[in-house]
């Protein structure tokens, strides 16, 4: 693979209610560009780095759902894309600070926060984390298998071809209305659009999870889940998954389908 240069990292200043504005030291990038947060939420693939301006602001906490389809758009990138949470006042609500990090918690390494006295150097170094990122970054082996894609497709709605939280309840043989606890949401929402884009970052993991399908039957695949694992500690992986660590499980699973150490 080329190693992506800096020349070619696109930066990104978004604004919530019109165009970021671009500051005079950010000129210097040669791929650097003007947007909205609105606009950058319904792209169908992002790259680069991606400084979201005036993140402490009130629309933002009233509008959370452009922040969760941020975090869907990491996930569902092939490139290792970086946000910048721009916060102008020089001292961050830790409350809003978290509240706002929560939507992002699968993907904290790939967010930094900064104020305006900091935020050139948090550009700089996140420019140079993506650089070495794309260096390192290679295809998803299991994510182009074809077992692993009969596997999981069950898991997809068939009219958006998103995860459905719905159908994931379903293969981990786990009611639907206290699945949607466990992916930090609620019953009325999952009901409602089971296969929302702002479901997809949570799901993402189960999915992972749900590729031991591609060498399990079904029945066998639950038995796992309810068996103590002595990789997890000897508890099963549903007790993991359920005390907020699905992440570990599915780390665990790919271990297992690549035969690389954990």
């Amino acid at each position: 693979m080329r190693p992506t240069t800096e020349e070619e990292i696109a930066v990104s200043f978004a604004g919530l209610t019109s165009r970021g504005k671009i500051p005079k030291w950010a000129k210097r990038f040669n791929n650097v560009r003007s947007t909205t947060l609105d606009e950058l939420s319904h792209q169908e693939s992002l790259s680069g780095i991606l400084v979201v301006q005036d993140a402490g602001s009130k629309r933002m906490e009233r509008e959370p759902e452009l922040l969760a389809m941020l975090a869907y758009h990491l996930w569902k990138s092939s490139r290792p894309v970086r946000l910048v949470l721009n916060f102008p006042s020089p001292s961050v609500d830790p409350e809003a600070l978290t509240h706002r990090l929560r939507l992002f918690r699968q993907y904290l390494s790939r967010v930094d926060v900064a104020g305006n006295e900091d935020l050139e150097g948090r550009v700089v170094e996140a420019l140079a984390k993506y650089q070495v990122e794309s260096e390192e970054t290679k295809n998803d082996p299991l994510s182009q298998a074809r077992e692993v894609i009969a596997a999981t497709r069950p898991l997809l709605s068939e009219e958006s071809g998103r995860l459905s939280a719905k159908a994931v309840a379903s293969a981990f043989d786990i009611p639907w209305t206290r699945f949607a606890k466990w992916i930090g949401s609620t019953k009325q929402a999952v009901g409602k659009t089971p296969d929302s884009a702002a479901l997809q970052p949570a799901l993402r993991q189960y999915e992972r999870v749900a590729r031991l399908r591609a060498v399990l039957k079904d029945a066998d695949f639950r038995a796992w889940l309810n068996r103590a694992n002595v990789h997890l500690d000897n508890q099963t992986p549903l007790e993991v998954i359920e005390s907020g660590r699905v992440e570990i499980v599915a780390d665990l699973v790919e271990s297992m389908l690549t035969g690389t150490p954990s």
